[in-house]
């Protein structure tokens, strides 16, 4: 009936951090190695149009979507752990929206340039996981992406560049 501090267990408290400090590093490496890892250049900006053309908003969605599974899964990870309501939710949302501006700030000095719609779109991911945390009545609207690629699943994912396999 309600949190208190006994809930918590150091075994799996400690796990819960652990679990989310290693998806936290894992974002960070993996958009370096997917996205970053030749590219020198000096910071610049880039947007494309919200919903047009070339990838007709599902860049758009993909920025959102991977911040609002992101914080919705640390933010549950921590409540398993026996952190607080409260520190389980904000704690993942400053999570989730460091890791927008961090992918943004890492394709500025990219190719790719800093966008700022993809931020946005981001930070907008983590602020429906705070509203369905707080009205729950919200928790009946969910989102769900599915991936099917032509050719396979591929090394490095494919997930991150193949709009067309994306429903």
């Amino acid at each position: 009936a309600g949190y208190t501090r006994q809930n918590i267990t150091p075994l799996r408290y400690g796990i819960s951090v652990g679990l989310v400090s290693a998806i936290s590093l894992s974002i960070a490496v993996d958009s370096y190695f997917t996205w970053w890892k030749d590219a020198v250049k000096p910071f610049s900006f880039y947007t494309e149009s919200w919903f047009g053309y070339p990838h007709f908003g599902i860049d758009k969605v993909g920025h959102y979507y991977g911040t609002y599974a992101t914080s919705k899964i640390i933010r549950n990870i921590m409540l398993w752990g026996g952190h607080s309501p409260k520190a389980s939710l904000w704690w993942a949302a400053g999570i989730g929206a460091f890791h927008s501006f961090q992918i943004e700030m890492g394709d500025a000095f990219s190719p790719y340039g800093f966008d700022y719609q993809d931020m946005l779109m981001g930070f907008l991911g983590v602020g429906y996981m705070i509203l369905q945390t707080e009205v729950p009545y919200l928790n009946n609207f969910n989102f769900k992406v599915s991936y099917w690629s032509k050719t396979g699943f591929t090394s490095p994912a494919n997930f991150v560049s193949d709009y067309d396999a994306m429903t």
